[in-house]
């Protein structure tokens, strides 16, 4: 159904009777009720109420009309709760929503101009309703299943809240171990418990019936999207299987001797050991690469023939619908040119290390020693931001240090009072509670020193450290037994061909981009793949933990059955009309469209699924052969040319502004909110994005009788569908050269970005629109349709 089929309902809403000071509501419905294209006229005066809602939702359930256009508030307001009914009774959202209140009403003082904006306003949905096609929802089965890359603090919560909910879990670690860092931390603030702790808790809370764990396996591949990703990944072979009875011999005769990766060097371990043991991991690890070539002592000397070396890894592919990358992060390691040459001395430690000391079960039972002579460190200097705010290495603070290194040397000095601790730091930033830690540090009288390091000399039995204190513009010659660097957080390494296959947004400093840093900061640009904790900067556990409940919350709240329902609006193409030419697939910033050949044609295809709905492609489109289902070419200029109808009938300028529906609407609206007076000749067109808009559509408007354009979208890099408002742009230039071969005036178009409450920037833009309008006047169409009808 479309065109003239479509029964069209128009709804009043006057929002409790208050807003008929400003609006003349018999007016309105008076201008409408001759208009054919309207099969029935409500007016409501709390639209708003359930009773209200539910009647209307039941007249539309009902099919007394095919679509209905709510002239009421912000849709920013009313939408949601309009789409869950329909959702709830399984109807097809076809409805449109007039803004009259915060775009109308509150922001113009002359009631006959507000209500005649109002008018048309309407009747530009009406033209644009008239012209539409009745979109169906969406249905597509898909496995509840979500695999989980990163065995850590976030993947495991993400874990425990999924399978809660009912989702088949993966976790893939590449490690022989889960809890990532977390286990080697022997104290974590606030909890004030240890990591192995924390991770056993959320171990406990996990229903083994619905989560797999998938250990030393790394990701190969990653193919398909949300609903049907095929994840390839290579699993190491554990080498031991279920004979193994723990005897030991074979770590008894192993020669192979190496720095303990869970004791970060602190302690040896040999090539087949002990691991980290249920529930972290294995009970018995091998590190086959480390292995003397054909050796296969530990093989031979098993009495249970449990041990199998020629094994290779074996390659799995996972079938799921949704990924989460949790994979944390690395420590930055000094190398041999900064001035702490770690590789001279075992005396330079990192923090990471002594935490590994302050564990009583660790490699030194809780003492804090010096590596080369084991003895009880008497004096400790600890050195901040190793690595971080740094433009060298990471120019980003890395969060956790002060906090970390603060109740480090708490700890340290209520176990040794005696022992002396100087920190020496660039600022102290001890957020919330974790200002209390760094009150008790100064009352234990531990030193803080505001300085920069200079040079270590190694030379003597203590380090001599200059330290720049930079209050007091001194040197200062510190001897310490031991050195710990708060070294800075780095991304993990991603295999490159993951990031290209995904398409995964990664920012400068190598961490992976969140959707919008604001409000989806667990969400990327790749639909059904979201990111947990230090994959996106670094964070702390609890700011880790909030992550996992926020990605879980996401992925129930978007699909929340086996059915995944997409109600929003995507683009498709029209395979006649395509010619391949391949725009779209460069252009799209989710990298949705794809090229194939069909019929000795190539054609593109859009996945449904995985389709945003922002519209650049449609913008960008030669061949018109991509449209956006809920508003097409036809639906579009029906819109512009019902809401500039009145364009020969008076001699007001006429305003019209094209705006994406998240920042730009929203500052628009709170304009509203604010009573922020301004031109009654504004007219607004809330789109996606507004990377939607292509020339001809701004062409057109012209046509049809605007005098200026303005356009507002987000700010710069904060565009909610990543480019478009960089790519309209681009096109804003090539229409004011178009204007200007016709002899037009290229100041007739501006584009502007907001963030969500730019008021004063908004009417400012309105203001300075006007100003221009005084000096060039009406557009040449505009003028040619006055002189037509004798305006």
């Amino acid at each position: 159904m479309s065109g003239q089929d479509i029964k069209v309902a128009i709804v009043l809403c006057s929002c409790g009777k208050t807003l008929e000071n400003q609006l003349d509501y018999n007016k309105i419905q008076d201008h409408f009720k001759e208009n054919t294209d309207i099969t029935e006229l409500f007016y409501y005066e709390n639209l708003c109420f359930k009773e209200r809602l539910d009647e209307l939702i039941g007249l539309f359930e009902k099919k007394i009309f095919d679509w209905f256009i709510l002239a009421a508030c912000t849709p920013q307001i009313i939408e949601m709760p309009i789409k869950n009914k329909l959702k709830d009774k399984n109807l097809n959202p076809n409805f449109e929503i007039v803004n009259i209140r915060e775009q109308c009403a509150w922001v113009h003082s002359n009631k006959k101009k507000a209500t005649d904006k109002a008018i048309c306003l309407i009747q530009g949905a009406i033209s644009k309703v008239k012209q539409a096609i009745i979109i169906s929802r969406k249905e597509a089965s898909f496995p509840k299943h979500v695999t989980v890359i990163g065995g850590g603090i976030s993947g495991l919560n993400v874990a425990v809240d999924l399978c809660t909910l009912g989702f088949d879990v993966l976790v893939v670690e590449q490690s022989p171990w889960l809890g990532g860092h977390l286990i080697q931390l022997e104290n974590i603030f606030p909890f004030n418990i240890s990591g192995k702790e924390i991770i056993l808790d959320c171990l406990k809370n996990l229903d083994r019936k619905n989560v797999k764990f998938a250990l030393n396996t790394r990701i190969n591949w990653i193919e398909g999207g949300v609903g049907d990703f095929r994840i390839h990944t290579l699993r190491a072979p554990t080498f031991i299987n279920e004979n193994c009875n723990n005897c030991k011999k074979c770590i008894e005769i192993c020669p192979t001797i190496l720095d303990d990766p869970l004791n970060k060097g602190l302690a040896t371990i040999k090539a087949i050991d002990k691991g980290c043991g249920a529930p972290f991991g294995e009970s018995l690890v091998i590190t086959r690469a480390k292995c003397p070539i054909n050796c296969k002592l530990c093989e031979e000397v098993c009495p249970e023939k449990a041990i199998k070396l020629s094994q290779d890894e074996i390659e799995e592919i996972i079938q799921s619908s949704f990924i989460v990358f949790s994979t944390g992060y690395e420590l930055y390691e000094p190398d041999e040119r900064s001035v702490y040459q770690m590789e001279r001395t075992s005396d330079i430690l990192t923090q990471l290390q002594l935490a590994r000391m302050l564990d009583p079960e660790g490699p030194t039972q809780g003492k804090i020693i010096r590596p080369s002579t084991r003895e009880v460190a008497k004096k400790i200097l600890v050195v901040q931001c190793v690595g971080s705010r740094d433009i060298r290495q990471a120019e980003y603070c890395s969060k956790y240090c002060c906090s970390s290194a603060i109740r480090h040397a708490i700890e340290i000095k209520e176990r040794n009072p005696d022992c002396n601790i100087c920190i020496s730091y660039i600022d102290i930033r001890t957020p919330f509670w974790d200002e209390e830690i760094y009150r008790e540090a100064r009352e234990l009288g531990i030193e803080f020193i505001r300085g920069k390091i200079g040079n270590i000399g190694f030379e003597s039995k203590q380090f001599v450290t200059e330290i720049i204190d930079t209050v007091l513009a001194r040197q200062i010659n510190y001897e310490s037994d031991i050195i710990v660097l708060s070294t800075a957080m780095l991304p993990s390494k991603m295999p490159p061909e993951i990031s290209e296959i995904t398409n995964l947004k990664i920012k400068k400093n190598g961490f992976i981009q969140e959707y919008y840093p604001k409000l989806k900061l667990t969400e990327t640009n790749k639909v059904g793949i979201y990111i947990c904790g230090s994959v996106a900067g670094p964070k702390l556990v609890s700011e880790c933990i909030a992550d996992a409940h926020s990605v879980a919350v996401s992925i129930v709240k978007e699909f929340p059955s086996e059915t995944l329902i997409r109600e929003t609006p995507i683009s498709i193409v029209d395979e006649e009309l395509c010619n391949g030419c391949e725009l779209c697939v460069r252009l799209c910033p989710f990298k949705i469209p794809i090229l194939i050949e069909k019929d000795e044609k190539t054609i593109a295809v859009i996945d449904q699924k995985q389709c945003q709905g922002c519209g650049t492609c449609v913008s960008l489109c030669p061949t018109n052969a991509v449209q956006l289902e809920s508003l097409q070419r036809d639906q579009f200029f029906a819109q512009i040319k019902g809401l500039l109808a009145d364009a020969p009938s008076h001699d007001e300028p006429i305003i019209l502004g094209f705006v994406c529906e998240e920042c730009a609407y929203a500052t628009i609206d709170f304009a509203g909110m604010l009573r922020e007076s301004y031109s009654a000749t504004t007219r607004f067109i809330r789109l996606p994005c507004v990377g939607r808009l292509s020339i001809l559509d701004i062409l057109t408007a012209f046509e049809y009788g605007a005098d200026l354009i303005l356009i507002f979208g987000c700010e710069e890099e904060k565009c909610h569908y990543l480019e478009g408002n960089s790519k309209t742009k681009v096109i804003i230039e090539v229409v004011k050269e178009l204007l200007t071969e016709i002899g037009w005036e290229s100041e007739r178009i501006k584009m502007y970005g907001l963030f969500s409450a730019d008021v004063y920037k908004f009417v400012e833009a309105i203001q300075n629109v006007l100003g221009v309008y005084e000096k060039l006047g009406h557009s040449p169409a505009r003028l040619k349709m006055l002189d037509k009808f004798g305006k």
